[in-house]
């Protein structure tokens, strides 16, 4: 007889290593904020530094193809943490283009 969708749910989460689920989470957050920068560095024409990013990303991505291949819902950790690793990045980025902006601007007394 087959498992139904609520049974390999409940067996999943049983199964689940909290641990695990808060490395996870780190681990893509991690990621998503050097793939920002990867991406910045790529663009901006930086050579090594793009490549030096791209290598880091793929050693960080065989750990979570790695741990959701053992667990389904270890892919929850995996997009949060992705999601709000770029969120950051780029809020990062965007305040660090307007302070640049602001210091070019001219101040009249």
């Amino acid at each position: 007889m087959t498992a139904s969708l609520i049974e390999k749910i409940l067996w999943a989460w049983n199964d689940l290593d909290f641990l695990l689920v808060a490395g996870v989470f780190v681990a893509y957050f991690v990621y998503d904020v050097l793939y920002a920068y990867y991406m910045i560095s790529v663009t901006d024409l930086k050579a090594g530094r793009a490549a030096s990013f791209g290598s880091v990303l793929y050693i960080i991505g065989a750990v979570g193809v790695l741990s959701y291949v053992e667990n389904f819902l270890y892919t929850v950790p995996i997009v949060i943490g992705g999601w709000l690793g770029t969120y950051i990045a780029v809020r990062v980025q965007k305040r660090k283009k307007h302070k640049e902006l602001a210091s070019k601007i001219p101040l009249h007394k």
